[in-house]
């Protein structure tokens, strides 16, 4: 009896001990959700999100914090929340799962896998989007990431952002759907003309 209560713990630690390795990845995206206040609809929550492209989809992983961690680090100005495409950021996963994240500032903090919280890249192309409050790095990077998506909105809308944040409309023909062409061009056409608003 004590010999099979012994290899029940033996058993059950191995497998809990799923293997740890780091990887580093080009953020597709990166913002902060800060929505501190308690109604009868929703909860408070604040928290860093990322996407990333892994097997041809984007996965969503998002930190384990809360609205006190955030105020702490100032990261609630109108700067620290916009958007940023193109953080380098590194993962550590247990097994294929995401369990911490490194940003490109050094900041690590723990994550869980989410879903997507807002709709960058399933909406269509806003041919008027400012792209005043974002932030982009890394073009390069991105665009390799974009291109390796299966789904081909979300590919085409990945690289729409960065058609227009280097008003390139080679990137345009790139795109698998003939619409969102015309429309990233547009979008280009419309900042080259200073149509929207600054």
């Amino acid at each position: 009896m004590i010999i099979i209560f012994f290899a029940v713990i033996v058993i059950s630690g191995c497998v809990q001990q799923a293997p740890e390795k780091d990887v580093e990845k080009t953020a597709l995206l990166s913002f902060t959700e800060f929505f501190c206040y308690g109604t009868e609809w929703s909860e408070p929550h604040a928290f860093f999100q990322f996407a990333y492209q892994e097997d041809g989809q984007i996965k969503y992983v998002k930190t384990k914090t809360t609205c006190e961690d955030l105020i702490k680090i100032n990261a609630t100005n109108d700067e620290s929340k916009s958007p940023t495409f193109g953080e380098q950021i590194k993962l550590r996963l247990e097994g294929e799962k995401p369990v911490q994240i490194t940003r490109e500032n050094g900041e690590v903090y723990d994550v869980k896998e989410s879903e997507q919280i807002r709709s960058f890249f399933t909406s269509g192309i806003n041919v008027y989007d400012n792209l005043k409050y974002f932030r982009n790095s890394n073009s390069d990077k991105i665009i390799a990431e974009c291109s390796l998506l299966t789904e081909n909105n979300q590919h085409d809308r990945c690289l729409s952002y960065q058609a227009a944040f280097l008003t390139n409309e080679t990137l345009c023909d790139d795109m698998k759907i003939i619409s969102n062409q015309e429309s990233c061009k547009q979008w280009i056409r419309n900042i080259e003309e200073g149509k929207i608003n600054n």
